[in-house]
């Protein structure tokens, strides 16, 4: 929020400008147990939809990325990603059949930052492999 504070008010006065948000598409499927932490990314991606709205009337783009299950050492460690039961655990609810890679996520903030996103406003797109559709 403070970045998004800091920059947007030069970004409107430019017409011009992109802010990428990466959140989390947990909100955007019911876990249990995971309340909390899906509250306050709700409440994040919530807050970077109304400024997309916001901001879109002077051609500055504001969304998000919702990551799930890409691979990262905050969430699977190598030990779990190299043991087999673990991993076919992890990947069962993934339609995708295996866990994303971060480059992945990272061409996807790439297209967001590109002309390829000057129609996109306030949207949380999720890089899940269809664990959120």
């Amino acid at each position: 929020m403070r970045f998004v504070r800091a920059v947007l008010p030069r970004m409107i006065e430019r017409r011009e400008g992109k802010i990428v948000g990466a959140t989390s598409a947990t909100p955007l499927r019911a876990i249990p147990q995971l309340g909390i932490y899906s509250a306050a990314r709700g409440a994040q991606n919530a807050f970077l939809q109304v400024v997309g709205a916001e901001a879109a009337p002077h051609n500055v783009q504001v969304n998000a990325i919702g990551p799930a299950h890409i691979a990262n050492n905050m969430y699977y460690t190598d030990e779990m990603l190299e043991n087999d039961e673990v991993r076919e655990q992890l990947v069962a609810d993934i339609p995708a059949g295996r866990i994303g890679e971060g480059r992945e996520a990272a061409e996807l903030v790439l297209a967001l930052s590109t002309d390829a996103s000057k129609f996109l406003a306030g949207q949380v797109i999720p890089i899940s492999g269809g664990w959120v559709t």
